[in-house]
């Protein structure tokens, strides 16, 4: 086992032992499956976006994979090499690898008090007019951090839900989806496994929503309704100010909302933004599990939500270019968003790259591929405990 100050890969590699490397006479090979994976979260994290990228990556860093993965390498992986042989990997074999990471690295971070569960599309990863491929993301609001993703099967969202709900700890811990996981089979999943939830309800939700928007609609014509629960935060931006103001009632007031397992209350939030004078309002409704004169968990739910949009998805698409990646195949498509997410944790949670101010993530992830010492660095403090 790495010490907390040994920049050593094998602790990353182990999370890719169980692949089956299905090529022939395995024992003489000069690419190990492993070292190969294991290059290619470095090549990620170091700035590398596609095969060939990974392939210069190696072997600009040749010596250094040498130093701390195999010394026995004889030379660079070629690109063809790296994409021969990982996309020869099957969905089902790689994404139980982030899986382990995540529960490992979830070790050293206390179970999330605040679940986030939300789908993400990759826009370039179209194929011959069909849909791009499409990802349902668990995001720790606490800690910032992603704890797993399923991928969606013929655009169905309900399946890979469900399927991602079973791979994480839910008991004492708050879930909170958009509408497009408003379901009560999702709402019963999570209160069996001993969780909480707040969902939220549009369209897709018709009875309750409008019953919903009934019994709000004092509140939300600008009346007064003594009998809601209450909480309003003003916060004040360099670009702007945004107002939010959030009402809660008995989910007996929804009778809807009785239909949902462990449903306890209805919510409304108004939340206006003024951005250079220009005013924008919106209306969200949820359901949760929580008792509505919590007002202040409620609003801190509905405001952790949006974190995973931040934090996560507009760093993939900007920092990582996901959205701009066009690889067709299915397989690549999987195991580079694997490599993405498992260098994206990295990244966030590694030490800063320079003490005296502040470094975007954009500017770290180029200075892990230009400077092998804050590389050393990454490694030594994020895999070295794993």
């Amino acid at each position: 086992m790495a010490t907390d100050s040994d920049p050593s890969l094998r602790p990353l590699g182990a999370f890719f032992e169980p692949l089956r490397d299905r090529r022939k006479g395995t024992k003489k090979l000069r690419f190990p499956l492993v070292d190969l994976m294991v290059m290619s979260v470095v090549a990620v994290i170091g700035g590398a976006d596609d095969w060939e990228a990974i392939a210069l990556f190696a072997e600009g860093h040749l010596a250094w994979f040498r130093a701390h993965l195999n010394d026995t390498l004889p030379r660079a992986p070629s690109a063809s090499t790296f994409r021969d042989v990982l996309t020869c990997l099957r969905p089902t074999e790689v994404l139980p690898c982030f899986e382990a990471f995540s529960r490992a690295f979830a070790r050293t971070h206390n179970t999330p008090e605040h679940q986030v569960i939300d789908g993400k599309a990759l826009c370039g990863s179209w194929k011959h007019g069909l849909a791009p491929l499409k990802l349902v993301h668990a995001w720790s609001a606490k800690h910032g951090t992603l704890t797993n993703f399923r991928v969606m099967r013929d655009g169905s969202e309900l399946p890979a839900i469900l399927a991602l709900l079973g791979s994480l700890e839910l008991k004492g811990t708050i879930t909170t989806l958009d509408a497009g996981g408003a379901f009560k089979k999702v709402a019963r999943t999570i209160v069996t496994a001993g969780g909480g939830y707040l969902l939220a309800i549009k369209g897709n939700q018709p009875t309750l929503h409008g019953q919903i928007a009934e019994r709000m609609l004092a509140v939300s014509r600008g009346e007064a309704d003594p009998a809601l629960n209450t909480v309003h935060h003003t916060e004040q931006r360099t670009n702007g100010m945004e107002e939010r103001t959030l009402w809660a009632a008995p989910a007996k007031d929804a009778p809807a909302a009785l239909r949902w397992p462990g449903a306890r209350s209805v919510v409304l939030q108004r939340r206006v933004v003024t951005r250079a004078g220009v005013q924008t309002v919106g209306w969200r409704y949820g359901v949760s599990t929580l008792l509505p004169d919590d007002t202040a968990g409620l609003s801190a739910l509905l405001r952790g939500h949006w974190g995973i949009e931040n934090k996560l998805h507009w760093s993939l698409d900007v920092v990582f270019r996901e959205d701009a990646s066009t690889l067709r195949n299915t397989r690549s498509q999987v195991l580079f968003a694997v490599l993405r997410r498992i260098a994206h944790t990295a990244l966030t949670k590694a030490p800063p790259a320079r003490t005296t101010r502040k470094t975007s993530l954009k500017g770290s992830r180029f200075l892990a591929g230009h400077k092998e010492a804050y590389l050393d660095s990454i490694i030594a403090s994020v895999f070295a405990g794993s």
